[in-house]
């Protein structure tokens, strides 16, 4: 949370009935409030949520609360527009009560972008802490998530990597597994191939598997230029892979796979603690490692075993479509493209 002192003006304003109001800018300084970190943490930089938002070019829009003419920072999100849906992501970092009536605010700004889906994101200290409210248009909530955050500024930065972990990077060091670098299109078959290996063996073990990420939406986050693809293999065998973008000092982990071989071998943990070495070589502050539930316990394991810190999340997925909105982005979309087209 930061102060930003005299109020900008605003794109949308809702009284709060206790004499603030919630005001919504969209403005590139979204982006540098991002960049810093808008959490009491400093190391746990940005949403990985949003940030991922925010790297592929969507609009940022800082969410404030104004009394007497200052303003302070309690959200960001960013929006997308397709041909009929549009998105809404916001992370929320002031705990408001459950009956406050900024979640009102909130929804009324979703309907006056045309909204159709949105997911609100709040970190928590504690279960009893308040979360998030029942939201009109709700469908998933997600409140038994943690997010793993590897702080990579203090100097014993790996001190608490577990024993389990140091023995599986030491075992794929014995067996020569090493980093590499493929062509682009090698590189990303491996990574998708991988992925594909990982997400069958979860479900074998009745863990979530929605995490899979297609060749599209890799090559969306790679095209930025911010993004970067680790590898590790052993005879000449890919058997891990990492994709992993930085948004400013932090780093996002995006997606991975380890082929049956490389989890035998430990590739996975190697690849992990090179790639995160290399990372903070580069004055990268942290790594966040993503989210994982208490379901995925293999998985959550494997992220607190690396020493990371760890965060409560709640979020929360709305569905806001109707007929009134699905006509406006179409036409919306339709004046986008004309526009487009007059100037070429």
């Amino acid at each position: 949370m930061t102060k930003e002192g005299k109020s900008p003006v605003a794109r949308f304003a809702y009284d709060l009935g206790d004499g603030s109001r919630l005001i919504v800018v969209r403005h590139a300084a979204a982006m540098d409030a991002a960049r810093r970190g808008l959490l009491d943490k400093p190391n746990v930089g940005f949403s990985s949520m949003v940030a991922k938002g925010l790297l592929v070019g969507y609009e940022p829009w800082s969410l404030g609360r104004e009394r007497d003419g200052e303003a302070e920072t309690v959200g960001v999100g960013v929006y997308a527009s397709g041909t009929l849906n549009s998105f809404l992501n916001v992370s929320v970092f002031v705990h408001f009560g459950v009956q406050h009536a900024f979640w009102i605010g909130l929804l009324s700004f979703a309907n006056s972008i045309g909204a159709t889906r949105m997911l609100v994101e709040q970190f928590r200290a504690d279960l009893q802490q308040a979360g998030i409210p029942a939201l009109k248009g709700e469908f998933h909530r997600y409140s038994d998530v943690k997010l793993y955050v590897w702080d990579l500024a203090r100097d014993s930065w790996d001190a608490s990597v577990s024993s389990n972990h140091r023995r599986n990077i030491g075992r794929a060091r014995r067996h020569g597994v090493e980093l590499v670098s493929l062509p682009y299109t090698e590189a990303i078959g491996a990574h998708l191939n991988l992925i594909g290996a990982s997400l069958k063996r979860r479900s074998f073990r009745g863990e979530p598997t929605n995490l899979a990420s297609d060749a599209d939406q890799i090559q969306e986050v790679l095209r930025t230029g911010q993004a970067e693809l680790f590898q590790a293999a052993v005879d000449d065998e890919v058997v891990s892979s990492k994709l992993v973008y930085t948004l400013g000092p932090f780093a996002y982990y995006h997606s991975g796979g380890t082929s049956k071989r490389g989890m035998t071998i430990g590739a996975s943990h190697y690849l992990m603690y090179s790639l995160t070495g290399a990372l903070r070589e580069r004055g990268i502050a942290s790594l966040d490692l993503d989210v994982a539930s208490v379901a995925a316990g293999g998985l959550a394991r494997y992220k607190a075993d690396f020493g990371a810190e760890q965060w409560l999340v709640e979020r929360v997925q709305c569905d806001l479509r109707s007929p009134a909105k699905l006509v406006r982005n179409a036409w919306h979309n339709a004046l986008e493209f004309l526009s487009r087209t007059d100037k070429s």
